[in-house]
C-alpha cells in the first residue's frame, strides 16, 4: 500500500495516509484536527511539492517535551488540590462539632476566640469556599493532563495560587500554581491543547 506524507494544517505534524484517502477527510493523530487531504495528483499533471514546510526534528522534540511538562505539572496540581480538598472537608466536618471547634481554636496560636463569635459558621463558610477553589484547581490539573481546555488549565492554576486556606498546603499550592502558569504561558504550549 502506497502512502503519502502530509502536514496537518493545525499542528504542522507529519501525517502518513494511504493514497486511497487522498481527497477525503482525515484526522491528524497528533492533534485530532480534521482536514481534507489534497486530491491525488493527475497522471497528466506534474507532481508539485507539497505547500507545507517540513518541520525540524528539534521542534518536534520540543513539543513532546512541552507536552510531558504540562502533564507533570497537571499531576502536581491535582495532588496539592487533593490535599487542600481533604483539609476543607476536615473544616466542614469540624463545623458540625462544637467541641472540636472549641478545642481547635483554643489550641491555636491566638488563644481562645472572643465571646459571641460563631466559629461554626466561620468554619463552614471557610471550608465551602476553599473546597470550591480546590475543586477548580483540580479541574485545571485534569485539563492539563488531558491537554484539553487551555482556559480551564489557566483558571485552575490561578485557583491554586488563591488556595491559601491551610497553612500546611499554602507553600505547595503557591509553588505549583506559579510553575503551572509559567509552563502554560511558554510560547507554543497553547498549541498542544485541543480547542
Amino acid at each position: 500500500m502506497q502512502t503519502e506524507i502530509l502536514f496537518c494544517p493545525a499542528c504542522q505534524g507529519k501525517v502518513r495516509i494511504p493514497n486511497e484517502m487522498l481527497g477525503t477527510l482525515v484526522r491528524c493523530p497528533l492533534c485530532q484536527a480534521v482536514f481534507t487531504a489534497p486530491p491525488p495528483p493527475d497522471a497528466l499533471r506534474p507532481v508539485l511539492p507539497a505547500p507545507f514546510v517540513e518541520r525540524s526534528s528539534d521542534r518536534l522534540d520540543d513539543e513532546v517535551d512541552r507536552g510531558s511538562g504540562v502533564i507533570g505539572v497537571g499531576v502536581a496540581l491535582i495532588v496539592v488540590s487533593f490535599l487542600s480538598i481533604l483539609a476543607s472537608l476536615f473544616r466542614l466536618i469540624a463545623s458540625q462539632n462544637p467541641d472540636l471547634i472549641q478545642n481547635l481554636s483554643e489550641a491555636g496560636p491566638f488563644g481562645p476566640p472572643p465571646p459571641g463569635l460563631d466559629l461554626a459558621t466561620i468554619f463552614f463558610v471557610w471550608g465551602m469556599l476553599f473546597l470550591v477553589v480546590s475543586l477548580v484547581a483540580m479541574a485545571g490539573g485534569v485539563a492539563m493532563i488531558l491537554r484539553r481546555n487551555y482556559a480551564l488549565a489557566v483558571i485552575g492554576s490561578i485557583a491554586s495560587l488563591l488556595n491559601v486556606a491551610d497553612c500546611c498546603c499554602v507553600p505547595a499550592n503557591l509553588l505549583v500554581g506559579v510553575i503551572a502558569l509559567i509552563v502554560l504561558f511558554m510560547p507554543g504550549t497553547k498549541l498542544i491543547f485541543d480547542r
